[in-house]
């Protein structure tokens, strides 16, 4: 009979034991859970931005190839031999 209690006894702080642990594990799970949305926003914040800086690049070329093409049929043409 003393072994039964005293296995219950046991079995009572395991428990304890496991449900203190699952606490600190929920609260380590929310922790990450935060950070990784943290951490997506801003991923998306930052594909924003490239993209708006690819797109300005993008228009930046074409902006100087028309001026060269510009320049190019302002120029007389080459007087040949």
């Amino acid at each position: 009979m003393r072994q039964i209690s005293l296995d219950g006894y046991q079995i009572a702080r395991n428990v304890q034991n496991l449900n203190s642990e699952r606490e600190k594990l929920s609260v380590d799970l929310a922790d990450k859970t935060s950070m990784i949305k943290r951490l997506l926003d801003e991923n998306e914040k930052l594909s924003f931005r490239l993209r708006q800086a690819q797109d300005d690049v993008d228009s930046l070329r074409m902006t100087r190839a028309q001026q060269r093409n510009a320049e190019a049929s302002r120029r007389p043409a080459p007087m040949g031999y």
